[in-house]
């Protein structure tokens, strides 16, 4: 993750202009933080909510190991993507400027009403930090996302017709014939 144009002697984010700013719940004394990101606080049973595991790091990492993925038990899931190799970009936290890099994405689709949780993703990274004689001695890090709670809401009962089965989300039908005519 070499030096040289950017912050702090950090490489500049490639094709970003503007630094995104973030207020978020987080300790910025840490090298380091795990964050977790859902698009939406609340689904219906079988409904997508998209989970996005990301690093934040004003250090400059040399190896990150995954100590433990979540379980997601409550959760169907589908991974949308289990990056190779972190791509940094630039990001203000509480003020603080961090460099941003996705872990994982997964779509996840919540299995009954009530309350789900996304447990913790736990990473431990060989890190060093900067100083005003340039980089400091490496040291191990351990850190890990906050359990996040999920409200998952019943299907509505209204309007169900006798068929359905459980199907959630959009869907777009469409039907193609060959000729003009059809027998009935």
């Amino acid at each position: 993750f070499g030096s040289g144009g950017g912050f702090n002697g950090f490489p500049q984010a490639r094709g970003q202009n503007q630094v995104q700013s973030k207020n978020l719940n987080v300790n910025t004394q840490d090298p380091f933080f795990v964050y977790l990101e859902l698009d939406k606080n609340e689904a219906f049973e079988g409904e997508q909510v998209t989970a996005n595991w990301y690093i934040y790091t004003k250090a400059n990492v040399e190896s990150l190991d995954r100590v433990k993925f979540p379980d997601l038990k409550g959760f169907w899931k589908e991974i949308i993507e289990e990056v190779p190799s972190l791509q940094f970009t630039e990001e203000l936290v509480n003020g603080v400027r961090y460099r941003k890099a996705l872990l994982a994405s997964h779509a996840l689709f919540p299995i009954k009403a009530g309350t789900a949780v996304v447990d913790e993703f736990r990473i431990k990274a060989k890190i060093r930090n900067l100083t005003q004689f340039g980089w400091g001695k490496p040291f191990d890090v351990t850190k890990a996302s906050k359990r996040t709670e999920l409200k998952v809401l019943p299907l509505p009962q209204e309007g169900r017709t006798a068929s359905f089965s459980g199907a959630v989300g959009s869907y777009r039908v469409s039907v193609k014939t060959e000729g003009r005519s059809f027998p009935a």
